[in-house]
Protein backbone atom coordinates (compact mmCIF):
# COMPACT_ATOMS: atom_id res chain seq x y z
CA UNK A 1 0.00 0.00 0.00
CA UNK A 2 1.31 3.79 -0.67
CA UNK A 3 -0.67 6.57 0.01
CA UNK A 4 -0.22 10.38 -0.21
CA UNK A 5 -2.84 13.05 1.34
CA UNK A 6 -1.93 15.90 -1.12
CA UNK A 7 -2.23 19.37 -1.16
CA UNK A 8 -6.16 20.19 -1.17
CA UNK A 9 -7.22 22.84 -3.53
CA UNK A 10 -8.28 22.37 -7.28
CA UNK A 11 -9.20 18.78 -8.81
CA UNK A 12 -6.15 17.66 -10.83
CA UNK A 13 -7.10 15.76 -14.31
CA UNK A 14 -5.59 12.79 -15.91
CA UNK A 15 -4.19 13.83 -19.45
CA UNK A 16 -2.02 10.47 -20.35
CA UNK A 17 -1.72 7.03 -18.88
CA UNK A 18 0.93 4.93 -20.46
CA UNK A 19 3.13 0.97 -19.62
CA UNK A 20 6.13 -0.10 -20.47
CA UNK A 21 8.54 -2.80 -19.36
CA UNK A 22 12.14 -2.29 -17.71
CA UNK A 23 14.20 -4.84 -16.67
CA UNK A 24 13.02 -6.54 -13.62
CA UNK A 25 10.00 -4.35 -13.41
CA UNK A 26 6.86 -2.70 -15.68
CA UNK A 27 5.98 0.73 -15.19
CA UNK A 28 2.44 2.47 -15.43
CA UNK A 29 2.50 6.28 -15.41
CA UNK A 30 -0.23 8.40 -15.02
CA UNK A 31 0.33 12.27 -16.28
CA UNK A 32 -1.52 14.81 -14.71
CA UNK A 33 -1.67 18.65 -14.70
CA UNK A 34 -1.45 18.78 -11.06
CA UNK A 35 -1.08 16.25 -8.15
CA UNK A 36 -3.65 15.05 -6.40
CA UNK A 37 -3.98 12.52 -2.90
CA UNK A 38 -3.58 9.16 -3.63
CA UNK A 39 -3.85 5.41 -2.23
CA UNK A 40 -2.40 2.33 -4.32
CA UNK A 41 -3.52 -1.32 -3.49
CA UNK A 42 -4.03 -4.74 -4.23
CA UNK A 43 -7.43 -5.25 -4.33
CA UNK A 44 -9.35 -8.39 -2.67
CA UNK A 45 -11.14 -8.74 -5.41
CA UNK A 46 -11.94 -7.79 -9.25
CA UNK A 47 -12.27 -4.51 -9.76
CA UNK A 48 -15.76 -2.80 -9.31
CA UNK A 49 -17.28 0.12 -12.24
CA UNK A 50 -18.02 3.03 -9.48
CA UNK A 51 -20.88 3.86 -11.67
CA UNK A 52 -22.80 0.46 -12.76
CA UNK A 53 -21.56 -1.86 -9.72
CA UNK A 54 -20.53 -4.32 -12.04
CA UNK A 55 -17.10 -6.80 -12.07
CA UNK A 56 -14.84 -5.05 -14.69
CA UNK A 57 -13.26 -7.58 -16.74
CA UNK A 58 -9.55 -7.39 -16.97
CA UNK A 59 -7.76 -10.18 -17.88
CA UNK A 60 -5.42 -11.60 -14.65
CA UNK A 61 -5.48 -12.65 -11.16
CA UNK A 62 -4.49 -9.76 -8.92
CA UNK A 63 -5.64 -6.06 -9.31
CA UNK A 64 -3.92 -3.73 -8.00
CA UNK A 65 -6.17 -0.25 -7.45
CA UNK A 66 -4.98 3.28 -7.81
CA UNK A 67 -7.22 5.92 -6.56
CA UNK A 68 -6.98 9.61 -6.67
CA UNK A 69 -9.03 12.54 -5.14
CA UNK A 70 -9.63 15.21 -5.74
CA UNK A 71 -9.14 14.14 -9.74
CA UNK A 72 -10.62 13.22 -12.87
CA UNK A 73 -10.30 12.23 -16.12
CA UNK A 74 -12.65 14.55 -18.25
CA UNK A 75 -12.88 18.35 -19.57
CA UNK A 76 -16.08 20.10 -18.55
CA UNK A 77 -17.52 19.40 -21.97
CA UNK A 78 -17.32 15.81 -20.57
CA UNK A 79 -14.98 14.37 -23.29
CA UNK A 80 -12.39 12.20 -21.84
CA UNK A 81 -8.91 13.61 -21.24
CA UNK A 82 -7.12 10.23 -21.56
CA UNK A 83 -6.17 8.81 -24.36
CA UNK A 84 -8.20 5.94 -23.98
CA UNK A 85 -10.50 4.12 -20.53
CA UNK A 86 -8.74 0.64 -21.29
CA UNK A 87 -5.34 -0.19 -22.21
CA UNK A 88 -4.03 -3.97 -22.59
CA UNK A 89 -0.26 -3.98 -22.83
CA UNK A 90 0.16 -7.33 -21.83
CA UNK A 91 3.66 -6.99 -19.79
CA UNK A 92 4.55 -9.32 -17.46
CA UNK A 93 3.55 -7.53 -14.42
CA UNK A 94 0.93 -5.49 -15.53
CA UNK A 95 -1.28 -6.95 -18.14
CA UNK A 96 -4.07 -4.50 -18.27
CA UNK A 97 -5.50 -0.84 -17.16
CA UNK A 98 -8.48 0.15 -16.96
CA UNK A 99 -10.45 3.56 -15.44
CA UNK A 100 -12.95 2.07 -13.57
CA UNK A 101 -14.53 5.10 -11.86
CA UNK A 102 -14.56 9.27 -12.87
CA UNK A 103 -17.23 10.12 -10.87
CA UNK A 104 -17.57 13.53 -7.86
CA UNK A 105 -13.99 14.13 -8.14
CA UNK A 106 -12.95 10.68 -7.50
CA UNK A 107 -10.10 9.01 -10.37
CA UNK A 108 -9.77 5.36 -10.20
CA UNK A 109 -7.69 3.22 -12.06
CA UNK A 110 -7.16 -0.79 -12.36
CA UNK A 111 -4.32 -3.17 -13.13
CA UNK A 112 -4.54 -6.63 -13.58
CA UNK A 113 -1.60 -8.63 -12.54
CA UNK A 114 -0.16 -12.44 -12.43
CA UNK A 115 -0.10 -12.17 -8.75
CA UNK A 116 0.14 -9.47 -5.98
CA UNK A 117 3.21 -8.48 -6.49
CA UNK A 118 5.72 -5.68 -4.93
CA UNK A 119 5.29 -2.25 -6.19
CA UNK A 120 6.39 1.03 -5.37
CA UNK A 121 5.69 4.45 -6.18
CA UNK A 122 6.89 7.76 -7.43
CA UNK A 123 5.68 11.20 -7.80
CA UNK A 124 8.13 12.44 -10.48
CA UNK A 125 7.70 16.72 -11.70
CA UNK A 126 7.05 18.81 -14.58
CA UNK A 127 5.09 17.30 -15.94
CA UNK A 128 3.22 16.07 -12.58
CA UNK A 129 3.69 11.96 -13.18
CA UNK A 130 2.63 9.50 -11.15
CA UNK A 131 4.50 6.34 -11.67
CA UNK A 132 3.84 3.03 -10.57
CA UNK A 133 6.88 0.28 -10.52
CA UNK A 134 5.54 -3.21 -10.69
CA UNK A 135 8.66 -6.14 -10.24
CA UNK A 136 7.99 -8.90 -12.41
CA UNK A 137 7.20 -12.30 -11.56
CA UNK A 138 10.47 -13.98 -10.66
CA UNK A 139 10.04 -16.40 -13.21
CA UNK A 140 10.04 -13.84 -15.92
CA UNK A 141 13.28 -13.80 -17.88
CA UNK A 142 14.23 -10.14 -17.18
CA UNK A 143 13.82 -10.71 -13.27
CA UNK A 144 16.88 -9.47 -11.66
CA UNK A 145 17.03 -10.29 -7.97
Amino acid sequence: MASWPGAGGEVATALALRAGSHPGFDRVVLELDRFAAYHVSWLDGPPIGCGSGEVVDLPGSAFLEVRLEPAKAHDEQGALTLQTRELRPALPAVGSLALTCDFEAVLILAAGAPARLPFRVTRLEGPPRLVIDVRHPASHPNETQ
